[in-house]
């Protein structure tokens, strides 16, 4: 940069920071030896748009290559999915988004509250109205703010879990408890319980 500015004659360079602006352009516009490549080509991916151009017709077509239609067609193509999937009917139970304020990056998807659902909307655009199987409040939630509720199984053994013990010399030795007993599931040899 002290480079270009050295390139200003004596009564510029007496307003230097005046000209700052256009010289900063020109370095970021010029190619660069070591690149081949101009620093704005490098970061926005295509050639700047220079006061020259508004002047000189290139030949380029200035028409928009898409249309305000085109865009909420492709937005509602890829929308439409998971707005499918996201269907219900009533009856069936669904959990709602969780907004918690601030970081939310380890905090749970959706809220610990079981809804039913009431009523369906007849487009995809509308709202569910659900109520809370606990408190009995009803409120309109949009399709993209649901998910179904799936009930996990859990599957409980009737056999004992084995107990493993664990020696000095790293030999493990299962043992089967009693069902009924209530041990911690590993025991060290030689150390106080």
């Amino acid at each position: 940069m002290f480079g270009l500015l050295r390139t200003l004659t004596p009564a510029e360079k007496k307003n230097w920071p005046r000209l700052l602006p256009e010289l900063v352009f020109w370095y970021n516009t010029t190619a660069h030896s070591t690149t081949g490549h101009s620093p704005y080509l490098l970061l926005f991916g295509r050639d700047p748009q220079l006061p020259i151009d508004d002047f000189v017709e290139s030949g380029r077509d200035h028409t928009s290559s898409s249309t305000a239609e085109d865009y909420l067609r492709s937005h509602r193509h890829y929308k439409t999915p998971q707005l499918r999937s996201t269907q219900c009917k009533p009856g069936d139970q669904v959990l709602i988004r969780n907004h918690p304020a601030g970081r939310n990056k380890i905090q749970d998807r959706y809220g610990p509250d079981i809804y039913n659902v009431l009523s369906v909307p007849p487009d995809l655009t509308s709202a569910y109205l659900v109520e809370n199987s606990l408190t009995g409040s009803q409120k309109f939630v949009a399709a993209s703010e649901i998910r179904r509720y799936q009930r996990r199984a859990i599957h409980l053994s009737a056999e004992p879990r084995p107990e493993v013990t664990i020696t000095a010399d790293d030999h493990l030795i299962p043992r089967v408890l009693p069902p009924r007993e209530r041990r911690p599931l590993v025991h060290y040899r030689d150390c106080p319980e």
